[in-house]
């Protein structure tokens, strides 16, 4: 849609807010990291029914198209176009924006099964990825930030008792972080953190309830992850 206010966010439960996952690259630095879906009533019950949101009577504030991604018939996220030219208003391209919606809805459910349903993902009976699996993952983010579409902050993460089993480590730090950021092993064992779309300004927060649950951490590179 040649369009440049591209913004993607993810929903966890059924919470109403959404978390913003990529957006593009000139348009970015204009959107807050977290959306309250609940502060746009009009868009908000066009979404959790399932429907395209279009900015017809230009609500002040609201995204100019929107479209949920909708998994087991909640909306696990939502994808939105905040500017749009007037020429572009019509319903021509209304219909192409819920064509391109039900595309990315397609590709990114395929996404979700495949993470959930692969047991070669996670080590057994937790939800810290492979060493594999989270090279694989910080390979993306890594390309996505490189492309400033979106961005992340990895912590290396080590527990303050000697004695600590996995499922222990999943418990705890998953207590303490957001459902879409992911935990992963390296090869030499240490324990990695990827926070998506966190930024300096959070790292005091995440690392206070980190060591609340046990744990000591420190931000790192990702090509020092590497060497």
């Amino acid at each position: 849609m040649q369009n440049h206010s591209v913004a993607i966010y993810s929903r966890s439960g059924y919470t109403s807010y959404a978390r913003l996952a990529a957006s593009s690259p000139k348009y970015g630095g204009k959107l807050s990291k977290s959306l309250d879906v609940a502060q746009f009533p009009l868009m908000k019950s066009r979404l959790d029914r399932g429907e395209c949101f279009t900015n017809t009577s230009l609500e002040p504030g609201y995204p100019a198209f929107s479209a949920p991604v909708m998994h087991d018939n909640r909306a696990i996220a939502m994808i939105a176009l905040w500017e749009v030219p007037f020429d572009q208003q019509t319903l021509y391209h209304q219909n192409l924006f819920k064509v391109v919606a039900g595309l990315v809805q397609s590709a990114m459910v395929r996404t979700l099964l495949y993470f959930n349903y692969s047991k070669d993902m996670y080590l057994m009976n937790t939800h810290i990825m492979t060493a594999k699996s989270f090279q694989s993952a910080l390979d993306i983010y890594l390309r996505m930030k490189k492309q400033r579409i979106s961005d992340y902050t990895l912590l290396r993460v080590s527990s303050m008792a000697e004695d600590i089993s996995l499922s222990e480590i999943d418990q705890k730090i998953s207590n303490v972080i957001r459902s879409t950021d992911h935990i992963g092993l390296w090869e030499d064992e240490t324990c990695f953190v990827l926070l998506p779309q966190a930024v300096t300004a959070d790292i005091p927060k995440i690392e206070n309830r980190l060591m609340e649950a046990g744990f000591s951490c420190e931000v790192v590179l990702s090509e020092a992850v590497y060497e």
